[in-house]
């Protein structure tokens, strides 16, 4: 790997880095998720068997398929814009009518650390509810426990060739009332 400035820094924080968010708000979110103990989410998480009228893939911001749990981040336009806050109704109505629970995150569910904590216990009700296994931190881990949980659970997926899903313990759930049917 070539030399840079600031190269130590981004190699630490290497394993959080996650492909397919769309903004930097679902990033903050999915780490304050992830700081409470939350297992990873999947990122712009295609529900299949659904699509929107005009044709186009319903996806989720953060998605935890197994469970059928999802965050959905709205920033203000999803508010102020008549025909996003329509189709994001519409969206919400259809999930939710097979199977989902929707959380939905904004501005002020990351304004302090009790909100952070108030959202992040809701959705790790929701998981848990749904058969996820994994500890809930009351109070936010620092982002330096959070890497080295990930660097290890990299280097356990990597030696176990699939028997586990990292720190996406929730698929290996058989008794879940998710693991039946589809998504």
């Amino acid at each position: 790997m070539p030399r840079f400035a600031g190269k130590r820094s981004w190699m630490r924080v290497m394993p959080l880095v996650r492909p397919n968010v769309d903004s930097m708000q679902e990033s903050h979110m999915n780490l304050t998720l992830m700081r409470h103990g939350i297992p990873a989410s999947v990122a712009n998480h295609e529900v299949a068997g659904i699509v929107f009228p005009s044709g186009a893939p319903m996806t989720l911001d953060m998605a935890w398929p197994d469970c059928r749990v999802a965050v959905e981040y709205d920033g203000d336009h999803h508010r102020t814009d008549p025909r996003q806050w329509r189709r994001d109704r519409d969206k919400r109505d259809r999930l939710r009518a097979r199977g989902w629970i929707i959380h939905t995150a904004t501005a002020d569910s990351l304004a302090n650390d009790t909100a952070r904590a108030e959202f992040a216990f809701g959705v790790a009700r929701s998981l848990a509810e749904r058969g996820a296994d994994f500890t809930f931190h009351v109070v936010a881990r620092d982002i330096e426990q959070v890497i080295r949980q990930s660097t290890r659970n990299m280097h356990d997926r990597g030696s176990d060739r699939g028997s586990r899903d990292g720190d996406r313990r929730i698929a290996t759930m058989p008794n879940a009332p998710h693991a039946r049917g589809t998504q």
